[in-house]
């Protein structure tokens, strides 16, 4: 079902659409990311949901209701922000309270919510404490803690985890998606951070100048990308882009860049002489010092970081980046075989556009 629709909607800043028009759909109970670099509008689009920012055209609907016009308090949204906005001057108690004391719920229904919440997100014993007598992650719980005792339509996140450090990120990401599936809400999160949006969603939309890229499943996301821009933007090391063309052999087909040469396996549409670029991930590049390589290769670097290896291959005037998690024994200035499968070759047309 359909929870969060968005419908031909702009917003513009001045004289700037920095959402031209954006169609999209979120479904009930789903962990919905947006992810994209930084001016892409990915905020803005989120502050559109909470009604922080009003769509200067379209519609939108939350849980089957037209919230366009509406005001924040009205769409029932709970959104937590990066740097959390705990009140300094209220306890942990006031802080989680605060919605509710606003809504003029009844005193006993506000205790009972509050220890029914902190409860779950195990921070009970902080209730009379300040938010600067507490870490940043249990700051954050809190956060998350005042949104959940509201009972929303809907959880918003605005890059929550940024100021946190990177063992407790792991651990904050881990708990924020236990606690949206346990609870069933909708929640939409906002991100720079391929990692966490692929680790936590349902799906991603990866956006671009204020456009959806791509919207999928995280492994649709990263195994075909619909074009350059989704391509290079996710992934833990960046992708080899090599620039070439088609050339047909044999009744077979092969992206040739000089003497750079592979087979690309059947792909429909694809005529000789195309421009292309091809796109290979470092991690599907595999090291064959046998005759199964396709390719030989010349080692110019190699970095050792413990559970990989990170190589650096100069192929026939062409430099690639090749990832492996199995111990080899190389050295610098070596020769080397490659061999990466047809199915792990990712080909653009002259636009950009993924070739399938």
């Amino acid at each position: 079902m359909s929870w969060i629709v968005f419908e031909k909607v702009g917003k513009k800043f001045g004289s700037k659409w920095t959402i031209p028009e954006l169609n999209l759909s979120i479904a009930k109970g789903e962990f919905f990311t947006l992810l994209g670099p930084s001016g892409c509008g990915k905020t803005t689009t989120l502050r559109l949901i909470a009604g922080l920012e009003l769509a200067d055209q379209g519609k939108i609907s939350i849980a089957g209701k037209d919230v366009t016009k509406l005001d924040p308090p009205a769409r029932r949204i709970a959104m937590v922000f990066q740097n959390y906005a705990l009140y300094p001057h209220m306890t942990v108690f006031e802080n989680i309270s605060y919605p509710l004391r606003v809504r003029r719920v009844a005193r006993e229904d506000i205790g009972k919510r509050v220890k029914e919440s902190s409860g779950r997100l195990r921070i009970s014993h902080l209730l009379e404490r300040m938010p600067s007598q507490i870490s940043g992650g249990e700051q954050q719980r809190v956060a998350v803690c005042r949104a959940m005792v509201q009972e929303p339509n809907a959880f918003l996140f605005d890059e929550p985890l940024s100021n946190l450090d990177a063992r407790l990120r792991l651990e904050a990401r881990r708990f924020l998606r236990k606690i949206q599936k346990e609870l069933g809400v909708t929640a939409v999160y906002v991100t720079h951070d391929q990692a966490e949006a692929m680790a936590m969603s349902d799906r991603v939309a990866v956006m671009k100048q204020g456009r959806l890229a791509q919207v999928g499943t995280p492994e649709e996301i990263y195994h075909r990308p619909a074009d350059l821009f989704v391509a290079g933007f996710v992934g833990n090391f960046p992708m080899n882009f090599i620039e070439g063309e088609a050339v047909s052999r044999d009744s077979k087909m092969f992206f040739c860049a000089g003497d750079f040469e592979l087979e690309t396996g059947d792909r429909p549409g694809l005529k000789s002489g195309d421009k292309l670029t091809l796109a290979i991930r470092p991690e599907h590049i595999e090291l064959e010092p046998g005759a199964n390589a396709q390719l030989a290769g010349l080692i110019e670097d190699l970095e050792e970081l413990g559970s990989e290896q990170i190589i650096t291959v100069s192929v026939s005037g062409k430099t690639l980046l090749a990832r492996q998690t199995k111990k080899l024994e190389l050295k610098q200035q070596k020769s080397v075989g490659l061999k990466i499968p047809a199915a792990m070759l990712h080909i653009f047309d002259k636009e950009g556009k993924r070739i399938n």
